[in-house]
């Protein structure tokens, strides 16, 4: 079993009713030894979804998996918070 790595990453998308594309990628950013960046899909005026994913997955080796803990807090314009804790094998 791997060892538990606590660290935190920040990502503030401004005017995301203003973003007309599918997707908004984040800067990478390294935890735990590996390269990870999130994945934000806007509709409307909120997010229709977020990701996190492996942000170097083409230089992994055949057979690589990490289980990852994470907990994402979203926050709008107006404060209100959404909560989601999550584990997900990469």
């Amino acid at each position: 079993m791997g060892s538990q790595v606590d660290s935190k990453f920040t990502w503030v998308i401004h005017n995301l009713p203003y973003f007309h594309s599918e997707r908004i990628y984040s800067d990478s950013f390294e935890i735990g030894g590996c390269n990870w960046r999130l994945i934000a899909y806007p509709k409307s005026k909120w997010l229709n979804r977020l990701t996190l994913e492996v942000a170097d997955a083409e230089s992994i080796a055949i057979g690589w998996r990490r289980l990852a803990n994470f907990s994402v807090t979203i926050v709008n314009q107006a404060l209100e918070k959404i909560y989601r804790r999550q584990g997900h094998y990469f």
